[in-house]
C-alpha cells in the first residue's frame, strides 16, 4: 500500500489515507499471537455475531420499510439504500452470508 503512493497521481491523498489500511497488517499479526479458540468458544463467537447481525439486518429493514412508506421507493430495500455507503452492501452481505451459513449448519433449526 505504502508503494502504491509513488505512482499515485494524488501522493498527498494516498499517504494519507494509509493508516486506514493499517488494520489490515495489524489484525492478521494480532491473531496469530492469539492461543487458539476452543470448539465451545468458536461456536460462542460464531452464535452472537450471528445473532448480533440478525438484529443489525432487522433494524435496516425495518428502516427501509419506514423510508418506503415515506417515499414510496423501492431502492430503499436494494444495495446502498438499505445499508449506508459508509457499510458497504458488498461487504455486509459477505458479513451476514457467514451468520448465514452459521444459522444453516445448526441441527435443531427453529
Amino acid at each position: 500500500m505504502l508503494l502504491s503512493s509513488l505512482w499515485s497521481i494524488d501522493s498527498e491523498n494516498t499517504i494519507s489515507t494509509l493508516p486506514r489500511g493499517l488494520a489490515l497488517i495489524v489484525i492478521p499479526l494480532f491473531f496469530i499471537g492469539m492461543k487458539k479458540f476452543t470448539l465451545f468458544q468458536r461456536e460462542a463467537l460464531f452464535k452472537y455475531y450471528s445473532l448480533i447481525l440478525f438484529l443489525l439486518v432487522i433494524y435496516w429493514l425495518i428502516r427501509a420499510l419506514v423510508r418506503f412508506v415515506l417515499t414510496t421507493d423501492t431502492n430503499v430495500f436494494f444495495y446502498h439504500e438499505l445499508v449506508t455507503e459508509d457499510l458497504n452492501a458488498i461487504h455486509v452481505s459477505m458479513y451476514v452470508s457467514v451468520a448465514y451459513f452459521y444459522y444453516l449448519k445448526q441441527a435443531n433449526k427453529t
